[in-house]
Order: C-alpha cells, then structure tokens, then sequence
C-alpha cells in the first residue's frame, strides 16, 4: 500500500464531508423549489485554502448538515443506496469515481483533469477508509446533475408516461454502515427512522 500523509487523508476527508453535505443540502432546496438566503449563503461559500485546519470549516459543516437533515427522506435514501454497488467492489469504481468527481469539480485543462483523476482514484484503491465518503459525493452529485436534467427536460412538473424516475428499480440495499464515514451516521440514522 503507498504511504498517504495523515494531513492529506483528513483534507480529502474533510471535502468529501463537504461536499457531500452541500449536494445534500442543494437537493433540499431543488425539492422545496426554494432556498432562504442562508441556504444560497452556505452553498456558495467555499473551504478556506486550508481546509483540513480551516478554523470556520466545522461552522460550515455543521449548518450544511441541518440543511441537509431535513431533504426528502425518499431522495436521501436514493442517494445512499446508490452507493451500494460501488462499495461492493466493483473493479472499476475507482476510476469511475475519479472521472466523475473529476468532472465535477470543473478542472482548468486536460492535463489538471488527468491528475486529479489519477489521484482521486488512487486514494479510493491505496485508502478504503475513504471510499464511502467519496461515494457519497459521487452518488449526491449525481442526483443532482439527473434532477437538474429532469427539470430542464420536463419544465411543466412531473414526468411522461413511461419515464424513469431519478431512482432506481428495484432499489439496490443501503450499503452497510461499516462502509461508509463516521460523518454519515447522522444520515443513515434518518433513514432508520
């Protein structure tokens, strides 16, 4: 396995939590069609250069989760069971999850995407202890880009005969708890309720 600086864990940790928790939180405002002005704040605010010692980080953690405490449990437990599959070891998870995250995160140029997509699929094959708070990313933006898709597709409300859906079927299962952060308790214990 190759030697990960504890630092560099805790960073992509912490903006996996982050980032995770704002699509979250961003999904909570596309389903009530609406955001408060503390909401719009939150979503746009962006980690300090040092995120992992970032003295207002736990601030913006902690008011994204309330926001995210309270979207749709039916979108919640979407999300949290698209991560099943990857979790289960599928062989190309890592490099789908780097791409993907990749793309997402809006790289300069060919060659900042590459090396990102390279090390964010390393970290998930060399760091296990990573790959649920990765995958959570993953699935919530995901579920983002599809309802964003949805809503610009069928503006009226509401899908066609024979659409879809954003989820799945049949659903796949909630991947175990052990699989996934410390950070997503609070989630699954949602689900439970």
């Amino acid at each position: 396995m190759l030697a990960f600086r504890p630092s560099r864990l805790e960073l992509l940790d912490n903006l996996s939590r982050w980032q995770a928790l704002r699509a979250l939180a961003y999904l909570r405002a596309l389903s009530a069609g609406a955001a408060d002005a503390e909401l719009v704040r939150d979503l746009s605010q962006l980690p300090g250069q040092d995120t992992a010692t970032d003295p207002d980080l736990p601030v913006l953690l902690g008011r994204l989760e309330r926001h995210a405490s309270v979207v749709p449990v039916d979108v919640l437990d979407a999300v949290v069971r698209d991560c099943d599959m990857l979790l289960r070891g599928s062989r190309h998870a890592g490099f789908s999850i780097g791409t993907e995250l990749t793309e997402d995160s809006r790289p300069t140029g060919p060659e900042e995407a590459i090396a990102r997509a390279a090390a964010l699929a390393t970290y998930w094959y060399e760091c296990p202890e990573l790959r649920g708070g990765l995958t959570l990313v993953w699935s919530a933006n995901q579920f983002v880009r599809r309802w964003l898709w949805w809503s610009r597709k069928y503006p009226e409300g509401g899908f066609p005969p024979g659409a879809p859906g954003i989820a799945t079927s049949p659903a796949p299962p909630v991947p175990a708890p052990a699989t996934l952060p410390t950070w997503a308790a609070a989630l699954l214990e949602r689900l439970e309720q």
